[in-house]
Parts: structure tokens; C-alpha cells; sequence
């Protein structure tokens, strides 16, 4: 190749090859390491210390601080707000993050970022065009109202602030890198907010132009954000100068989004915690959580509810079976669907719903080497793991 000429990213990464069964999960599951993480997210809870994160399920996304934090992934931070009503006022938590994401490659001076395939879904909508994809169309047009990642940001951080009298952080993360960025600030005392970029461009007159006149997202400056945001920021950004010290060749590796697994579940644990090892690098899972509600012993998920994440897990599944004879396309290597709650019998009852009612899961299923596992956790921790198998 000509020297100084950079190489296309094909040409550069290769991803790993990662091997899941029941056993490597429980394992996983089962590692100090994962009891430890755990045990400090527990103590975290019990003293009302957690952030809740409406993140984005993409792969490349990073929780900031997981031993302190209670991921909710929804596309795009989109989709269902009343569904998690209840989680929003749960005393546990003592504030929030509405996290959306981009590639940072994509920020020019005057032009919205882009990076985010919900965003993109949006835009395409917008201008008029259908998606090959049904269930991700319906879950789009209700749940995610602009393609702007600052724009949809500022919106469903303002939702929460709707449901809860807590504080909301709006913020951008560079999925290549991990860098975030805040922007806006949702005040549970009295409902008013600051910032950086001037709301009437993200609720009234859109103008990208304007809130990109300086080729980046304008953050908030430390002074106006209180005490507990500065120090999850400060300490994320140590944390992920270590990630880029280690991995000096990761923003290539986020380019493309590419995870072993769909990780489908009702526990707000982070997954860097249960599954350490799995999940010890980004790129790797795909996240989605299921709003439930607790009734007595047992454990309600509205009908509704799932249906919207089911319509969500339409995207990877359907982008891996485009991409199965592609090893460097997006979702080539997504083979393993992992359903999770508190009720083995309900697992099952996920993953037979998902196989029967959508065409697109049952072909996602006929590729070579899929599987769904199906398991029982409680607290974070597993107590039955198996494949799914019909019948079983």
C-alpha cells in the first residue's frame, strides 16, 4: 500500500473469534470477579448511591462506572418511558443519565453527527423512506421523535425528569473512543434545566448548523453540574484513558458493531458486572432490558412492554442474517440470544414467544451455529442455565 495512505478499516481489524455456551456463562457468572462486582452494586443499592443509564443497547456503548450504575437499554435511549415509572422513583437511585451515542469520526463543523442505526432509521423515516424492517419501523415512528443524537438526548432525558424528582444528565458518548460529553441538566427539585446549546435550536427550530457551528458537541461546563455527575465524569475519563492505554487500536475496533451476543433481560445490573470476562471489552453485547414489576413473590412484565423490546431485537437479528457470509459486516458474528429473568418458566415463554410471532427471529435461528440460551438469575447471579431447546 502507498505509505501515509491509511488502510480501509477491512483491511486493518479482524474481530476475535468468542465462544458462549451455558457453561462459559455460568463460569463467567460464577468468577470472583463477577462476585465482587455484585457485591459493591449491591451496596451501592442499599445506601441509594446508583445512577440509572438510558443508554443505547449498541454494542460500542460504554456504562460509566458499573458498580454504581443501573443500565435501561433502549434504542436510540427511545421507546418506553410510563413502563419504568416505577424504576425512575425506586429509592435506590440518585440520579439519572440519558446517554446517547455517535461516531465521533462523523462531527464536522455545521453537521449532526451520526453513528447511532436508531438515529439512522429515524432520518430515514423522515425523509419519507420505509424500512425493510417492520418491527423496527413501529418501534421508530413511537419511540424515537429526531435523528439528532443531542436533539433525542435532551428529549428522553426530559421524559425521566417527567417521571422522577431526581436530577437527569443529558450527554453524548463517542462510541469510538468512549469520551462523554454533557450538555444538558434536568433539575429534580424544581424541573428546570440548563444548557450548553440553546434549546430553542433542540425543541423548536432545528438548525444543526448553529449547534455545530464549532465542530463539536459545546459540553457543560464542570461548575454546573452537581458534585456527584462531576465525579462519575472524572472518574469514567480515568477509567477509559486506561482502555485506550491498553487498547490503542479500539477506535478502529468500534467502527463497525459487531456483537457475539443479544442480551435480552429484566435485571438493571450492568453486564460488565455479571459477565465479566465476556463483557470485559466493549463490542461484545448487544443490550436490551426488559421493564418488570414486582407482585408479590413473583415477577409481572407487562405485554406491551415486551412486545416493544422484542420489536427492537428485530435490528440485529435481521442485520446477521444479511451479513452471515460478510465476517467484517455488522452483526456477522451475532450467533447466541440470551433471555434472562427472575423465572426460568417465563424465560422460555420469551424466547418461544419471539420464535413463533416473529418471522425474522425464526431465520435469525436457521443460520449456522445460533443459539438461544435461556436462564434463571437472581440478584445478578444465575441458578438454572440452558440452551433453549422446543419443548423443553
Amino acid at each position: 500500500m502507498t505509505e501515509g495512505v491509511q488502510p480501509p478499516y477491512s483491511e486493518i481489524f479482524t474481530f476475535e473469534p468468542v465462544t458462549i455456551t451455558p457453561t462459559s456463562l455460568w463460569k463467567d457468572n460464577e468468577s470472583q470477579e463477577a462476585i465482587q462486582g455484585l457485591t459493591g452494586w449491591e451496596m451501592s443499592r442499599r445506601y441509594g448511591n446508583l445512577t440509572g443509564v438510558r443508554k443505547c443497547p449498541d454494542s460500542r456503548t460504554e456504562t460509566p462506572l458499573p458498580r454504581s450504575s443501573a443500565t435501561i437499554g433502549s434504542i436510540a435511549t427511545g421507546g418506553d418511558f410510563d413502563s419504568y415509572k416505577r424504576l425512575f422513583n425506586f429509592q435506590a437511585f440518585r440520579d439519572f443519565i440519558a446517554l446517547g451515542h455517535y461516531d465521533g469520526s462523523t462531527l464536522t463543523v455545521g453537521k449532526m453527527p451520526t453513528g447511532c442505526g436508531g438515529l439512522a432509521a429515524r432520518a430515514k423515516i423522515d425523509n419519507g423512506i420505509r424500512l425493510d424492517l417492520r418491527d423496527v419501523q413501529a418501534y421508530v415512528e413511537r419511540g424515537i421523535a429526531h435523528p439528532d443524537v443531542v436533539v433525542q438526548t435532551f428529549l428522553s432525558a426530559s421524559e425521566i425528569t417527567k417521571r422522577t424528582g431526581k436530577d437527569v444528565l443529558a450527554a453524548a458518548q463517542d462510541h469510538l473512543d468512549g469520551t462523554i460529553v454533557p450538555f444538558a441538566l434536568f433539575s429534580g427539585k424544581n424541573s428546570q434545566y440548563r444548557s450548553s446549546i440553546n434549546p430553542e435550536l433542540l425543541l423548536h427550530r432545528y438548525n444543526p448548523g448553529e449547534i455545530y457551528r464549532m465542530g463539536f458537541i459545546p459540553p457543560l461546563a464542570d461548575s454546573e453540574l452537581p458534585t456527584h455527575f462531576q465525579h462519575i465524569l472524572r472518574e469514567y475519563q480515568q477509567q477509559q484513558a486506561r482502555t485506550i492505554g491498553n487498547n490503542p487500536r479500539l477506535p478502529q475496533y468500534q467502527k463497525v458493531q459487531n456483537p457475539v451476543m443479544v442480551y435480552f433481560s429484566t435485571d438493571i445490573r450492568p453486564v460488565q458486572l455479571k459477565f465479566p470476562q465476556l463483557a470485559g471489552r466493549p463490542n461484545r453485547i448487544f443490550e436490551l432490558n426488559v421493564p418488570r414489576t414486582k407482585i408479590n413473590n413473583g415477577i409481572h412484565i407487562d405485554g406491551a412492554a415486551l412486545d416493544n423490546v422484542i420489536d427492537q431485537t428485530e435490528y440485529p437479528m435481521t442485520h446477521a442474517v444479511e451479513n452471515k457470509d460478510n465476517p467484517r459486516g455488522e452483526f456477522s458474528r451475532t450467533k447466541t440470544l440470551y433471555v434472562e429473568t427472575g423465572d426460568f418458566d417465563q424465560s422460555i415463554a420469551i424466547a418461544e414467544k419471539m420464535l413463533s410471532q416473529r418471522p425474522w427471529m425464526q431465520e435469525w435461528r436457521d443460520l449456522l451455529g445460533s443459539e438461544i440460551i435461556v436462564a434463571q438469575t437472581k440478584a445478578g447471579r444465575i441458578e438454572m442455565i440452558q440452551r433453549y431447546q422446543p419443548g423443553i
